[in-house]
């Protein structure tokens, strides 16, 4: 059992250090969730914009920054110096899955192609970003039930 694990780790090491030193990765993106108790996350992400919509793909379904986003969905992303809040929509249908993978795999090239052999795509999530509107932006915790009752 400790072989493929270690051949596993030593796999994602190879794909780290690649990715790192040897393929310009391109634009990346800084996301930031929150969890239950208002502790803040930051997660470096790739982007697309396609038909006008911005995404985010989870490589998995059981990303630790994914389920934070599902249980509060209001998040910021900070793009080019610029951060916006948005309403994160993670989808689980197969043609927005197969065309944000295309559209990664068009951006992102020989590194999202390194990525994806290592991965089965077959399982990401995409995520669309809807912007809020200027008034209801802000990236807090949500208020807790009885805090609600007054």
């Amino acid at each position: 059992m400790r072989v493929p694990l270690v051949l596993a780790g030593l796999a994602v090491a190879l794909v780290v250090f690649v990715t790192a030193f040897g393929i310009d990765e391109g634009e990346v993106v800084n996301l930031s969730t929150i969890d239950a108790s208002g502790a803040q996350f930051e997660t470096q992400l790739w982007i697309i914009e396609q038909d006008g919509q911005l995404y985010l793909r989870a490589g998995r379904p059981a990303a630790r920054w994914l389920a934070r986003l599902r249980a509060h969905p209001e998040v910021e992303v900070e793009r080019a110096g610029t951060t916006t809040t948005y309403r994160a929509v993670p989808l689980d249908d197969s043609a927005t899955r197969e065309a944000v993978n295309r559209a990664m795999a068009e951006k992102y090239g020989r590194a999202d192609r390194l990525i994806g052999r290592l991965f089965d795509r077959s399982q990401t999530v995409p995520i669309r970003l809807e912007p809020l509107p200027s008034d209801k932006r802000s990236l807090s915790a949500p208020t807790p039930p009885e805090a609600d009752a007054r």
